[in-house]
């Protein structure tokens, strides 16, 4: 059975809700907010996660090396990265000065103050000005653009789930239209 919250938080509770009630043997949930709430849904049903950044700073597991509980899964520990992301974008643009972090908090809370304190110590090491502007739609992304170069920002990084994943939910929304 597939589901497809398309990062509506709303969606996953529901779809969280319905699996745990078919009696599934295991689910898997792609993103970190689907994995939260699986986890707040089902302490019995194995849930495989695959794209969590953090998943012992999230508390879904107790350690990467044993996990405990029912979840298990992949980690890519992206804010590990922070640095030579930002490293990188200094490199590609040398006068970089301010960058915007255009994150969506509302998916992972925890991720996100996570992604801010790294991000913010990265450009702090590289003496880059790091200005995080919350983005909790797609529809606001261009509004965060605006102000980010109306703040002087010279370079973006984004991160978070509904803004890595906005073109996989119009595919997915194409695709059911078909």
């Amino acid at each position: 059975m597939h589901r497809f919250p398309a990062e509506q938080l709303e969606q996953f509770r529901s779809l969280a809700k319905e699996l745990v009630e078919s009696n599934a043997d295991v689910i898997v949930a792609i993103t970190a907010p689907g994995a939260i709430v699986l986890k707040q849904t089902t302490s019995t049903i194995p849930v495989v996660f695959a794209i969590v950044p953090d998943p012992v700073g999230t508390a879904l597991v107790a350690s990467l090396a044993h996990p405990g509980g029912n979840l298990t899964g992949l980690s890519v520990i992206g804010t590990d990265l922070s640095g030579k992301r930002l490293s990188l974008l200094k490199e590609a643009v040398p006068s970089l000065s301010r960058v915007a972090l255009l994150l969506d908090r509302s998916m992972d809370p925890n991720t996100s103050e996570h992604n801010v304190s790294a991000y913010s110590k990265a450009a702090e090491a590289i003496g880059v000005v790091l200005h995080p502007f919350e983005v909790a739609t797609p529809e606001a992304i261009d509004g965060a653009f605006s102000a980010a170069a109306a703040d002087g920002c010279d370079g973006a990084i984004v991160v978070g789930s509904m803004l890595a994943n906005e073109d996989r939910r119009l595919e997915h929304q194409r695709w059911r239209t078909e």
